[in-house]
């Protein structure tokens, strides 16, 4: 696993999920896809432990259910 954030002012997607990663540091997989983020300088590796934040997966669970409270919010 690596721990990686975007850098400054970016936004970068997940490999396989509807998420983005942001400024808070997350886990994702050792994978081509994150390496080749890392390379471009999209993402930069975090090391330090205190700064403990929730997995990929844990992020696109809050994620999706934003998502539905935001499309059920407009039924009144």
């Amino acid at each position: 696993m690596l721990r990686v954030i975007a850098n400054e002012g970016l936004k970068v997607p997940f490999e396989k999920q509807r998420a983005f990663i942001g400024s808070e540091p997350v886990d994702v997989p050792d994978s081509l896809y994150y390496r080749r983020r890392l390379e471009t300088g999209e993402l930069v590796h975090v090391t330090d432990d205190a700064t403990r934040k929730p997995s990929a997966s844990a992020l696109v669970a809050d994620s999706d259910a934003a998502t539905d409270k935001k499309s059920g919010s407009n039924a009144k």
